[in-house]
């Protein structure tokens, strides 16, 4: 997410916080001071989306956060044990990674894409946006019908007017290749390409949560650790 911090419309509403609508889409709220993971925000307003999100009924849900809030400093998740850091620089005692990946530079306010990720059955190289909310990993309709052969494009084509999805190995730029689950979409690279880079696809949680991935954003680079160096090394610190 690019913007700093969302905060739910239910939980808004819920505390008396006055909203300010841009449009049908969001508003702008007043909040006071904000401090998460030892980091104080450094905006006085958060967005509110005018949508309420599918967490509604969650009452300790109250939104989220995005690169903005982060993009200063190192962000860790650990998908296994639920946990999340955030520090100032890198711990020096901090495990080499099982591949160290340069983040796309001048990405719209910092948000992680990769480029250069082979696909299985695609001719070109793709870029994808990394992002942990989602659940699922996806295809742009428009890299499949710019890089596949013809036959897997009207296959994956027909396929989506129910909802397509593929296995296909994907390798990261000097590092390992994995057999990754993928759907298909067209809105793709309308939604994702409005933010400076033309996106390819989508690498979701469920690509992350084989490593402890490590988001250093001064660095614009992206660590993805192994669970059996990282986890004993961790638990020391």
């Amino acid at each position: 997410m690019r913007v700093d911090v969302r905060l739910e419309r239910t939980y808004v509403e819920r505390r008396g916080f006055p909203v300010e609508w841009r449009n049908d889409v969001f508003g702008v709220c007043q909040v006071g001071e904000f401090t998460m993971m030892g980091r104080q925000r450094r905006f006085d307003t958060a967005m509110v989306g005018a949508s309420r999100t599918d967490l509604t009924g969650y009452d300790q849900y109250a939104g989220e956060v995005g690169t903005m809030f982060f993009n200063d400093s190192i962000l860790a998740l650990d998908f296994v044990e639920n946990r999340v850091a955030r520090a100032d620089s890198v711990p020096a005692t901090l495990p080499p990674g099982i591949v160290d990946l340069p983040l796309v530079p001048d990405a719209q306010d910092g948000v992680p894409f990769l480029a250069s990720i082979d696909v299985e059955g695609m001719s070109a190289s793709g870029t994808f946006l990394i992002d942990s909310s989602r659940s699922q990993s996806w295809l742009s309709i428009d890299y499949v019908r710019r890089a596949a052969s013809d036959r897997l494009a009207r296959t994956l084509e027909k396929r989506m007017e129910k909802a397509a999805k593929t296995e296909r190995s994907i390798t990261l730029p000097g590092g390992p290749s994995v057999e990754q689950e993928l759907w298909v979409g067209s809105w793709i690279a309308r939604d994702v390409g409005r933010w400076g880079v033309r996106c390819d696809g989508i690498l979701g949680a469920d690509f992350l949560r084989r490593w402890i991935p490590v988001f250093d954003f001064p660095a614009q680079r992206l660590r993805l650790v192994d669970y059996a160096m990282a986890l004993p090394s961790f638990r020391r610190l």
